[in-house]
């Protein structure tokens, strides 16, 4: 009895971790959307342009780490897009309008995922 017990506890905390793992690649997609946004409407200052980049990649390294421990195969594909995409981003290496529809497809994709845990 004590055995099911475990199980389920680590059956629900790897549901919980998967769904962590979600939320921050939804969270980080739709900011990265939402930065592009701000800077294409002329709000952004040049430093706050330049940098924030860099502060979204370093957060999806950190998540990265989270999605690679779950089972979620599509999760971690959404993962690399989202790695990749930033990287773009953050070097300037990429048409922002394909970058925001590419973290927008992200953001639904890795949410869907979440649906389904």
């Amino acid at each position: 009895m004590r055995g099911i017990f475990c199980l389920c506890g680590l059956l629900l905390a790897g549901c919980s971790n998967s769904k962590h793992a979600v939320t921050q690649v939804v969270s980080i997609a739709a900011e990265a959307q939402l930065f592009l946004e701000f800077v294409q409407q002329g709000h952004a200052t040049a430093t706050y342009a330049k940098t924030h980049p860099h502060y979204l990649k370093r957060l999806a390294e950190a998540a990265s780490k989270d999605v690679e421990a779950t089972r979620h195969e599509e999760l971690k594909r959404q993962m690399q897009r989202l790695n990749t995409a930033l990287a773009k981003l953050a070097n300037a290496s990429s048409d922002p309008t394909a970058l925001h529809d590419e973290f927008a497809e992200i953001a639904q994709l890795a949410g869907q995922i979440g649906e389904s845990i």
